[in-house]
């Protein structure tokens, strides 16, 4: 069975009204917060899975332990359904995981479903925290010969073969001291424990699952093993942890999230370690359980039943009178919390309490457990120091074998030396050899040397020479300059003088035609048509002769401002709009682009690329469509408008040549072959580029790319 199978066969009995029956008890008996009626109310109202995704996680929030785990299966097939981000859904995951804890099984079915989503290091991290929680739920019921295969497994993995994957060494450690726990609360558990946690600490987490479930291990394993500073530390990160958990729900409006039972475990077990804390934490950790129950019901329960918090309270401050009360019932073996908490711990409190109060009855008492507890505990640290001298033997084995290895493998290396040594001798010797013919030819080279000197001061010569000739070409480079900038300004100028003419004539022209009888007018317009289209062709050239002369004389002029996109394709589709053939549709399509898009550009420049590339498109296209589209790649980075066309299209082999000057795709087309080329040189200009898609076969398609920062 799959995760997906898991999750199917029990979505079958649980639909959206099956849930809100499920969560409604709890809602009757208080059990969850104020909100939960209005919350039910507005998921019976949703319609969809992505309506109901977010009222779903406000209800979990709210919820008990018992109605988060009932919770977790619909929330995480919801997310799925609803396309939600995969944050949320592996951190579904991971509570999923959490709420099966000991069922291994379980565990590992929700490990497969994890690994079919996305590599991420979320995924990763997600991955490596439920396959901890598996080893956790496999310790507990581990036969002690195959926990020490497993220790002995991992221990040779980290002397012989240490990964260098950060991850994956923090879960062999973890692992280790998940198995060390179960039998050994000594110095070994801690020196590892410490490794781990400094791996734990140079890390940046996507997610703090795997340092909350470190640091409440740690918490646990310290206490009892009576560390007492590094409980407290254990727990006061754990806090940090918690609050940082506590942030993270609120910035995504998760408010219900509650975290008091959490918190009041950690202040809980900081006070039974009350001899590593101050006098003004130990009010302060107080002060925090009470508001805690006071806001918290089942605080409150808990207290009310056993009274740790209480009795750790009064011990630390010293107020043994107030303590022995609710220390007495626990001189019964049989009281409950013992069966959870450390025996050694209450005795050796209720010892304390009643020697400072003078209740011998209840020190007699006291001494004779804590008599048969010390026996007990004597000969359970004997097991503990003999499994942790096993598995110190065994780290020492394989350093040993390891050390073994190094030294084969050093004898190795001066045997290879030895050889070496055998090798540079007779190297020497041939080198002699070598030294003796370099002798002679050296008598030869001094020969040749001489001849050198003679040569030398013919290229000495011819050096001068072309010293000369170099002189000569930078003067004339210098009057080639000049004669350009000489160019470009007569260019410029005739441009100018040339363009206002054009457009008296085009003018006049039309006055012309507005002027005459309606019965001429219709015969007289077609001329003023082509005198129009005429005078628009030679102010282009007018304009493409400008534009190359300043282009290459590195005076084109690119002013930048903040421009609406869309605005700027809407005019030069209006330019062109006349010019484009009846029975030919002109539009735009603005993709995956806002409308209120905003660039960093020069308008006019892209305004005039696009004209040149929609003119070039109504040149060539008799009917069919010509479409203006923008759209912006995957990474964010880069706008596209893109001109597409039906037309006649781009004949083969002149895919390149078309971007070069005075080269036309169709001879026999109006135009001087110019556009092209300005249009990529002025889009290079504004940092992007202009392309031919050569994967387009219905026509031509041309793609100017922009960046967007």
């Amino acid at each position: 069975m799959n995760m997906k199978t898991f999750l199917h066969n029990i979505l079958l009995t649980v639909t959206l009204p099956a849930a809100m029956a499920m969560i409604a008890p709890d809602c009757h008996a208080a059990r969850l917060a104020q909100p939960t009626d209005s919350l039910l109310r507005q998921l019976h109202k949703a319609t969809t899975a992505a309506d109901s995704l977010p009222t779903l996680l406000h209800l979990y929030d709210a919820a008990d332990r018992a109605g988060r785990s009932r919770l977790n299966h619909i929330i995480y097939s919801v997310a799925q359904r609803a396309g939600a981000p995969e944050s949320l859904q592996l951190d579904l995951l991971r509570q999923i995981a959490n709420s099966y804890n000991g069922s291994d099984s379980i565990q590992l079915l929700v490990l497969r479903e994890t690994a079919t989503h996305p590599e991420s290091p979320d995924r990763l991290e997600t991955e490596a925290f439920i396959r901890l929680l598996i080893i956790n739920s496999q310790a507990h019921y581990l036969s002690d010969q195959q926990r020490d295969k497993n220790i002995s497994a991992i221990i040779q993995r980290l002397t012989n073969d240490a990964p260098d994957d950060r991850l994956e060494l923090l879960e062999l450690y973890y692992s280790l001291c998940i198995y060390l726990s179960q039998m050994s609360r000594g110095e070994v558990l801690g020196a590892y424990m410490a490794r781990a946690e400094k791996i734990i600490l140079d890390r940046q987490w996507v997610s703090n699952a795997i340092p909350n479930m470190y640091y409440t291990h740690a918490g646990i394993i310290y206490t009892e093993a009576e560390l007492y500073a590094r409980a407290v530390q254990s727990d006061k990160k754990l806090l940090l942890l918690i609050g940082d958990l506590k942030k993270k729900y609120f910035s995504q409006g998760r408010t219900n999230r509650n975290y008091r039972t959490h918190k009041y475990i950690c202040y809980r077990r900081m006070l039974s370690n009350y001899q590593a804390l101050s006098a003004r934490e130990i009010e302060v950790f107080a002060d925090s359980i009470t508001a805690l129950a006071e806001a918290d019901k089942d605080v409150a329960d808990d207290i009310s039943q056993n009274h740790l918090s209480d009795i750790y309270y009064f011990m630390a401050t010293g107020r043994y009178a107030e303590a022995m009360p609710l220390l007495r019932p626990y001189l019964d073996e049989n009281t409950a919390p013992l069966k959870k908490f450390n025996h050694h711990k209450f005795y050796r409190m209720l010892e304390e309490a009643a020697e400072a109060t003078g209740d011998s009855t209840t020190l007699l008492a006291t001494a004779r457990l804590r008599n048969k507890m010390l026996e007990q505990l004597l000969k359970s640290k004997s097991e503990e120091c003999y499994r942790e001298l096993s598995v110190l033997y065994e780290v020492d084995k394989l350093k040993s074998e390891r050390n073994n290895a190094e030294i084969e493998a050093r004898e190795s290396i001066i045997s290879s030396h030895k050889t070496r040594l055998v090798i540079t001798v007779a190297a020497l010797a041939v080198l002699l050899v070598i030294t003796i013919a370099l002798l002679r030819l050296y008598r030869h080279a001094k020969a040749l040397s001489r001849q050198l000197r003679d040569s030398n001061t013919r290229l000495e010569a011819q050096r001068d020479s072309l010293t000369t000739t170099q002189r000569n070409l930078i003067e004339a480079q210098d009057r080639a300059r000049k004669a350009g900038r000489v160019r470009t300004d007569f260019i410029t100028n005739m441009s100018q003088a040339v363009r206002d003419p054009l457009e008296a004539i085009a003018g006049y022209t039309q006055l012309i035609a507005d002027n005459i009888d309606d019965s001429k007018r219709q015969h007289l317009q077609t001329y003023v048509d082509i005198v129009t289209l005429n005078t628009e062709l030679l102010q282009t050239l007018v304009n493409d002769v400008l534009d190359i002369s300043e282009a290459d004389s590195d005076r084109l002029n690119i002013t930048r401002r903040p421009v609406r996109i869309e605005d700027v394709c809407h005019t030069a589709l209006e330019c062109v709009r006349h010019r484009v053939t009846s029975g030919v549709k002109l539009s735009f399509d603005p993709g995956d682009c806002r409308p209120d898009l905003i660039v960093d550009t020069d308008p006019r420049r892209v305004e005039q690329i696009l004209v040149n590339l929609l003119q070039n498109a109504t040149k060539f296209t008799s009917e069919g469509y010509i479409t203006l589209s923008t759209g912006i790649d995957a990474d964010r980075s880069i706008l596209s408008m893109t001109v597409t066309d039906t037309g006649t299209g781009v004949p083969r082999g002149m895919e390149d040549r078309i971007f070069e000057r005075y080269e036309k795709g169709h001879p026999s087309a109006e135009g001087w072959g110019l556009g092209l080329s300005i249009s990529r040189q002025i889009a290079r200009l504004l940092g992007g580029d202009v392309v031919l898609d050569r994967s387009y076969n219905g026509g031509a398609r041309f793609i100017f790319t922009l960046p967007l920062s």
